[in-house]
């Protein structure tokens, strides 16, 4: 029996849970998933530690990955995203709004070179309005919900 995504390429670049999380969904489809981490790990490594560089979070979240360190910050790293992006069939990020624009790893970005790539962008206040460009995590979303 195959997995429902089993010959999905899915690239994702996000952190904590909403990106993590949908990316997970489709490793566990049988997709082939990589993650790109910071050089110095996802922040959720660090997170509920159970041993060195593996946080609870993280290893939920990173089940059935492949993850990459790579410093966005640079041209190199860039470039190699960029060539994996082509590479893949879906992308999925949770950066704030802004983020991927200024890296060119946005939607409009990479559609014009890679025009079947799928793009997933989670935002935790959506890409307009007054507090668009603030950061959020489930905690925060949490607060202003009242849960």
């Amino acid at each position: 029996m195959t997995g429902l995504f089993e010959d999905v390429r899915v690239l994702e670049f996000g952190q904590y849970v909403a990106a993590p999380y949908a990316a997970e969904l489709f490793a566990h489809g049988g997709a082939d998933v990589v993650t790109i981490e910071p050089v110095t790990g996802a922040p959720t490594r660090y997170n509920s530690s159970v041993g060195p560089h593996e946080g609870r979070q993280y290893i939920v979240k990173a089940r059935g990955k492949r993850g990459i360190p790579v410093d966005l910050g640079t041209a190199d790293g860039l470039a190699v995203v960029k060539r994996l992006a082509g590479a893949s069939d879906v992308l999925i990020t949770n950066v704030r709004p802004g983020v991927a624009e200024r890296l060119g790893l946005d939607f409009d970005s990479l559609h014009a070179d890679h025009p079947s790539l799928v793009f997933g962008q989670i935002s935790g206040f959506g890409s307009e309005g007054p507090i668009a460009t603030r950061p959020s995590v489930d905690m925060i979303a949490q607060s202003w919900s009242g849960l």
